[in-house]
């Protein structure tokens, strides 16, 4: 090596080619040594380049000049790194292929970047996984540009978008470009549109963003600018979790799992790196948190069980081992989308056989003196742990080296069978090679073991249940928060984002997690594969239900320095302090000092009794230590325990001496701890008489006022415009206590402070404008009035309902005649029908009367009437309804009162109509009358130029054209005579005038994509033209008007979806003509202008 001015540029070391090492090559030069030029360290020492090794992505090292295979590509290493060729694997041999599939519709309909791509299947019935598989292939497909954009300034804008430009121009962006307009120009007091939002200040952790916009009036010496509303709003951005932050985390070790079966949970607390300062000025350098996983230590007995022990197998000289097996089930009534319960135990114990010689093998069996009896058998050879409790070695008969022992014959290990027990807990045995389906994997037995794949689980993977939910955590900024957590607490803040002041106390919060796991479905335990196909939501988080979790509203000054030790040697302390910003008034709950350990070892030369102290061996640094650590709100830091030097029992530390405890000194919180009571000493706090007594103020109970608990707040005292809630408490006195304040029994605060809404005539702003019933409707029996959340607004005054807009009493409410016991056999416009109060209705001996929005209805006395007619019953003199003839089919249902009295008798039914033969019948089965003739239900018959049919007694007449639709330059004319239209060429007449607003149906397609039946609008017609001869220059002028467009100011385009194959839709541009006139000729090439 050398020494050179900047040793630690890169690369320096042969590691440093490693493909995914990135070599921090910004940082300030050092003086040092390195290898010289062309060389690199390896190993301690320098090579050339061309002489380093390499070193692939799983950690495997490379000579210099060796070539592998990777896949179906060639690697070889050079010059510290691996060169791989990229070419896909071809399809195995013994696999068949169906054709490939049309090439699917490109992915981006205009513009570069579109792919697409197509697929095949195996045809083979090969179970390997590498035929199983679907292959696909893709390929670019560029698209024709996409359409222009407009630009307004640094802006960018699409189609169709508009804005206000300056006081005067309304601007839209259409296919033509960028089209402006004059419109009202802004009057006084008038503001602008609000420009667009600011950029945010930070991209992670929480920040605001901020719009603007000008008030237009025109200021004057006599009359200055008066704009009502603000002229800038905020709102919040960038609330989501800054990237990185669990990774710079220095976190401890993962404690032990919550419960020793089912789902749990592990904590871990680390200390993490503040976020940007704009998220959380008041972090200091480090912020607590708390991190947790799920644990899974397998179901719990109330959800698998096991089974019985089967019996114990037979022993013999060749198979010299007992062994017995039982497995997990499912635990009766459980549900079924518990953990699968998979697991298989084995036990394993020697036969007691000690008379095996060579004569009791058989072949192939041979005789050893001393082999392991555990270790030649299928049911074994991969799990030798269930071998530990066997002799190692045991006379007997064994199968020869290469075979294993299995019902009682040698075989070789690939033809060892495999058990597995189904969920149901049957057993199963599968012969080498069959094929077994566990839930999403796709299993073979193979060499005695089942080796299953997980092609088919993505999204499909059983899970756990959930966790419990973990303790509250430690405060954290808002920026560490669960996008739900930040949410949360996003509708808890005010309406107005602008009244969060920039120095308002930070907004912090405690949350909850809970988690879930993905298990095997072949092992029951937690998924240990590829973590892509576990696509579940795993972790859930809330904000601690404990509303005081964070309401220390103390902003905490970070902790001052240690002070000296107060003591040299044998066992002394150290005290460090921090301040409270706000409040002022106190409320901070935290500590405020904080005290440790130091100088626990005897002075130089001494021991510890020499300085009054007494050796402790065992946890010299144990809390408490001082009489500071007496002290209200002090934290005594302990850490682990150390041998040293301490006061001796019933004695702490104190101006440096070891004191009875009775003789220590009482702190109360201040600055700098210089606050002290001496023994004895007495001090007013709040409302009680301290003393201080063996280093701590002891306070006389029940002098203070007991204060209950509060009750809930009231009622908001207006349901808008501002209102005040309240809530109070009980207060007792104690004997000699001080008297009850009235702020501690009492709070209020404001509510409801949106602005009221003006109100309907005949409304009235009521505290629970959505109460039952609110509507005539809601009194119509079948009608049910959903009661919603109290909340303001508008209705009706109280025992009045809303009806077509008007608030009426119930008695005014008008019934439909669904209500009705026969309402179901009437058409739906007749069940429709509204009824005004004290309609009467009758059928089959029923009287219905309309009375609070309801029909009721009695029984009445009638007689007997042929089919289709009903008895009516009127009173002397008494106005009854017209009965209905099929001579007036389009009278109203409600039928009007003749002007006659009517006598008692059989009249039509509801829905049926007098016929000209006389019985009553349905309205398909009347007869229709036409110019005052009738003709029978279904008849047809020809008049004049159209076809008539009789229909539900009503004539239908249709003229027989067919469709018709004239050519450019063709116009539509009625021959005289003919009853249908038909097309000729425009006369020169007609076309000198003719500059026409067109509309028609028409198919649009693009590509494969199409949309029928499309109302397209155009401009067709002709113009005059002339060229006028003069005998001064210009000597010829010409006049060349063409049939122009012009577009819709309000809407230039329209935006429609083709439908395309596959499912997915094309999106395409239409412009929209409004009008048409000859003027000067217009280019038709959108694209180019």
């Amino acid at each position: 090596m050398e020494v050179v001015s900047c040793a630690n540029r890169c690369p320096r070391r042969c590691s440093d080619l490693q493909e995914g090492i990135v070599c921090q090559d910004g940082q300030p030069c050092q003086r040092g040594c390195r290898c010289p030029e062309g060389s690199l360290e390896q190993d301690s020492g320098c090579v050339p380049i061309e002489h380093c090794e390499c070193t692939d992505a799983q950690g495997h090292s490379w000579a210099p000049g060796s070539q592998h295979q990777e896949a179906c590509n060639n690697c070889s290493c050079q010059a510290g790194q691996l060169s791989c060729t990229a070419q896909p694997c071809p399809p195995p041999a013994h696999c068949t292929w169906s054709r490939w599939s049309a090439w699917s519709p490109c992915s981006r309909s205009c513009g570069p970047g579109g792919q697409q791509s197509r697929f095949r299947s195996s045809t083979s019935d090969s179970w390997a996984p590498e035929c199983r598989e679907e292959q696909s292939q893709s390929q670019p497909c560029p698209q024709p540009p996409c359409p222009p954009l407009c630009l307004h300034g640094a802006h960018s804008r699409t189609l169709g978008d508009s804005w206000q430009q300056g006081e005067c121009q309304q601007c839209s962006c259409t296919p033509e470009g960028v089209i402006c307009e004059d419109t009202k120009c802004a009057e006084p007091g008038a503001w602008t549109l609000w420009s667009p939002w600011s950029d945010c200040l930070v991209s992670c952790g929480g920040g605001n963003q901020v719009r603007t916009r000008v008030c237009m009036a025109l200021a004057s010496r006599l009359e200055p600018r008066h704009c009502l509303g603000p002229d800038t709003q905020t709102q919040h951005c960038g609330w989501q979790p800054c990237p990185g932050l669990q990774e710079a985390c220095s976190w401890g070790p993962w404690g032990p799992c919550s419960r020793s079966c089912g789902p749990g949970l592990a904590s871990r607390s680390g200390s993490c790196p503040c976020l940007l300062a704009e998220a959380d000025p008041t972090c200091n350098g480090t912020f607590l948190h708390l991190d947790t996983q799920a644990c899974y230590a397998g179901p719990c007995l109330e959800e698998c069980v096991w089974s019985s022990w089967s019996s114990w197998t037979r022993c013999s000289c060749q198979v010299l081992v007992q062994q017995r097996y039982r497995h997990q089930g499912p635990a009766p009534g459980r549900a079924r989308e518990g953990p699968p319960c998979t697991r298989l135990d084995g036990h394993f114990r020697p036969c007691l056989i000690s008379n095996c010689s060579e004569d009791s093998c058989t072949p192939p069996f041979e005789f050893h003196a001393c082999g392991s009896p555990c270790a030649g058998l299928c049911a074994t050879h991969l799990s030798r742990g269930l071998c530990q409790d066997l002799p190692p070695c045991q006379p007997g008969c064994y199968c020869p080296e290469g075979l294993l022992e299995q019902a009682g014959g040698c075989i070789p290990p690939e033809q060892c069978s495999c058990q597995h027990i189904l969920g149901e807990g049957a057993g199963v045995t599968l012969a080498p090679g069959e094929n077994l389906q566990l839930g999403c994997k796709e299993c073979v037995c193979q060499h005695g073991e089942l080796r299953c794949t997980s092609w088919g689980c993505q999204g499909l993977l059983p899970l756990s249940g959930w966790s419990e939910w973990s303790p509250c955590g430690p405060c954290l900024p808002l920026g560490v928060l669960a996008p739900a957590s930040r949410a949360a607490l996003e509708e808890r803040w005010p309406q107005d984002p602008a009244s969060l002041s920039p120095t308002s106390a930070p907004v912090l919060a405690s949350e909850q997690h809970r988690h879930r796991l993905c298990l095997d479905p072949e092992t029951g335990r937690p998924w240990a594969g590829d973590p892509d196909l576990c696509t579940a939501p795993l972790s859930q988080q809330r904000l601690c239900p404990d509303p005081q979790a964070c309401h220390d509203l103390c902003q905490w000054s970070p902790w001052g320095p240690w002070s000296p030790c107060q003591v040299p040697c044998s066992g002394g302390f150290r005290l460090r302090w921090r301040k409270a910003g706000v409040p002022p008034g106190g409320g901070c709950r935290g500590p405020w000092a904080q005290t440790e350990s130091c100088n626990m070892g005897p002075c130089p030369g001494e021991s510890c009794e020499s300085r009054d102290t007494v050796p402790t061996p065992d946890c010299a640094n144990q809390c408490p230590r001082s009489c500071a650590d007496l002290w209200d709100r002090v934290q005594c830091l302990q850490g682990p325990c150390r041998p040293g030097c301490r006061c001796p029992p019933g004695q702490l530390v104190q101006d440096g001496h070891c004191v009875p405890i009775s003789s220590c000194r009482c702190g109360l919180p201040s600055p700098n701890a210089s606050w002290v009571l001496a023994p004895a000493e007495v001090v007013q706090l709040d409302c009680k008489t301290c003393t201080c007594v063996n280093g701590s103020l002891l306070c006389p109970r029940h002098e203070c006022p007991v204060l209950g608990p509060w009750s809930a707040w009231s009622s908001c005292s207006a349901p808008c415009g501002g209102g005040i809630t309240k809530r109070r408490r009980s207060c007792e006195e104690g004997p000699r206590g001080a008297p009850c304040q009235a702020q501690d029994t009492e709070q209020w605060q404001e509510c409801n402070p949106q602005p009221c809404p003006e109100c309907p005539p005949g409304q009235v702003l009521r505290a629970c404008a959505l109460s039952c019933p609110r509507l005539c409707s809601h009194l119509q029996p079948g009608d049910l009035c959903v009661q919603d959340v109290c909340q303001p607004g508008c209705g009706c005054p109280g025992g009045q309902l809303l009806h077509n807009g008007t608030c009426v009493p119930p008695t005014a409410c008008p019934c439909t005649q669904l209500s009705l016991p026969w309402g179901l056999t009437l058409s739906l416009e007749e069940q429709a029908q509204e009824l005004p109060p004290g309609t009467v209705l009758s059928w089959n001996c029923t009287r219905c009367v309309c009375q609070g929005g309801a029909f009721n209805c009695s029984l009445t006395d009638c007689q007997d009437c042929p089919p289709g007619e009903v008895w009516q019953q009127v009173a002397p003199g008494e106005l009854g309804p017209c009965e209905r003839t099929c001579w007036e089919p389009n009278a109203t249902e409600s039928q009007s009162n003749c002007s006659a009295g009517q006598a008692p008798g059989c009249v039509c039914q509801p829905g049926h109509f007098r016929s000209q033969a006389g019985p009553c019948v349905p309205a398909d089965r009347c007869e229709c009358w036409r110019h005052g003739h009738p003709h029978p239900p279904g008849s047809e018959w020809p008049e004049d130029c159209e076809s008539c049919r009789c229909l539900g007694g009503r004539s239908v007449c249709t003229q027989q054209c067919p469709p018709l639709t004239c050519a450019q330059g063709e116009v539509t004319v009625q021959e005289p005579g003919s009853c249908c239209p038909t097309c000729r060429q425009e006369t020169l007449e007609e076309q000198s005038a003719s500059c026409r607003h067109l509309t028609e149906l028409r198919n649009l397609t693009k590509g494969p994509c199409y949309l029928d039946q499309v109302e397209v609008s155009y401009c067709s017609g002709h113009c005059p033209s002339s060229t006028n001869v003069m005998p001064e220059e210009p000597y010829l002028q010409s006049q060349c008007d063409c049939c122009s467009y012009r577009l819709d100011p309000e809407s230039p385009v329209r935006i429609l979806n083709l439908r395309c194959p596959g499912g997915h839709t094309e999106p395409v541009v239409l412009p929209v003509i409004h009008s048409c006139q000859c003027s000067t000729c217009q280019g038709g090439d959108f694209s180019k202008r």
